[in-house]
């Protein structure tokens, strides 16, 4: 099928992003990310609330060519982050201001985002997606009026699970099939890929594909975006259409330049077989700012996956004579002498090593490895090589 005969009509936000680590300043938002990733696939109409603030965002998408319908809402919302991974500072938060009218929405093919400033009733001949893109009781896609034909759901496995009022995701995915009757629940696993329920009763997994570098900011707008191109335009299967968009989203986080013309082949490798092994994390605690990137890795480490067991003996009471690692992530921001030699004589055992480096030269030249100087890129690739490495006994 060309562009020209695949019509997408998306319905979703155009917000202003900021980052510190690595520095991003863009206007995208869930709907205009997902216009400007398919704008080079298909004849993209997208339908936003804007204003004069988001002026330039909306210039930069009718270069790409995309049928612009800007509503009138509150403006200026932005999503501020500390790093790609964090979770971000949102200005005005959701229901500080009344909600502007609600949108409606016609097409052959429609995706469907959640919004902070109103709704989208949305009515699809052929096919839609929803990503609600929240787990503050997200709605269910039927709740507003909105209709298709066949409609998809693509929720992370908080989102389900509010959805679902189930922390057992096949629980969840049942409750949702018999209430609100989707043909497919795509689940988004970030490290781990992505799960495919089908109506049917079929159940698949597709792996995500591991990239260089790792940009987190919309990396769900992505998937959904793909997976609204090959489920709905293309009308592939689900699972086919899932694997596309998780190797777009390899694409974006090497190098989030939107639109993506062509969905990678073989340029990505799947990531092995999940869970990880365990995973030592090493670092330094005598500043406040070390203290604070030792704790955030810790943290997001296990916020990435409920099976992703991560030990750091400078945060807790934790020996490493009875430990067996699959990896290990060394900070090399004031790295004790001890944690060092350990880093290394583990190296040398053959436990895959990832090093954070901002600026530690000394520790970059001595380390075989992956070397990094992004905080998500560094997390992500731990989480990988402890998926492909045997474990370790120390």
């Amino acid at each position: 099928m060309t562009r020209d005969s695949i019509k997408i009509d998306i319905a979703g936000g155009l917000y202003h992003e900021l980052c510190e680590l690595p520095y991003w300043r863009a206007i995208r938002g869930s709907g205009g990310r997902a216009a400007a990733m398919l704008a080079e696939q298909a004849v993209v109409r997208l339908h936003c609330y804007a204003g004069l603030g988001e002026a330039r965002g909306l210039a930069e998408l009718d270069a790409l060519n995309i049928d612009v319908r800007a509503h009138s809402g509150a403006h200026g919302v932005a999503f501020a982050y500390f790093h790609s991974l964090s979770t971000p500072h949102i200005e005005p938060a959701a229901g500080k201001d009344p909600p502007a009218p609600p949108m409606s929405v016609n097409g052959e093919v429609v995706l469907r985002f959640g919004m902070i400033e109103g709704d989208a009733v949305v009515h699809a001949a052929r096919r839609a997606v929803y990503d609600p893109q929240t787990v503050y009781n997200p709605a269910p896609f039927g709740f507003n009026g909105s209709s298709a034909d066949s409609w998809a759901l693509v929720v992370n496995a908080q989102e389900l699970s509010a959805m679902g009022r189930s922390h057992d995701i096949d629980q969840a995915a049942t409750t949702v099939f018999r209430e609100q009757r989707p043909a497919v629940i795509i689940v988004k696993r970030g490290p781990a890929g992505a799960s495919i329920f089908e109506a049917d009763g079929m159940i698949a997994h597709v792996p995500a594909y591991r990239s260089a570098r790792t940009f987190k900011i919309g990396t769900g707008d992505v998937f959904s975006a793909a997976f609204t191109l090959w489920w709905a335009g293309h009308e592939q299967s689900a699972s086919l259409a899932a694997d596309q968009a998780s190797r777009a989203v390899a694409a974006y986080c090497d190098a989030p330049h939107l639109p993506i013309a062509t969905v990678p082949g073989e340029t990505y490798l799947p990531v092995p077989e999940w869970p990880p092994g365990p995973i030592l994390l090493l670092g330094g605690t005598a500043t406040m700012g070390q203290r604070y990137t030792l704790e955030e890795a810790r943290f997001r480490l296990r916020e990435l996956g409920e099976k992703i067991n991560v030990a750091c003996p400078a945060l807790e009471d934790t020996g490493v004579e009875n430990l067996s690692i699959a990896a290990m992530l060394v900070i090399g921001d004031g790295l004790p002498l001890h944690a060092r030699n350990l880093a290394r004589e583990l190296a040398a055992r053959g436990v895959n090593r990832v090093d954070l480096t901002q600026g530690e030269s000394h520790l970059v030249s001595r380390t075989k490895g992956i070397v990094t100087d992004d905080f998500a890129t560094a997390l992500y690739q731990t989480i990988w090589s402890a998926c492909e490495n045997a474990l370790s006994p120390f």
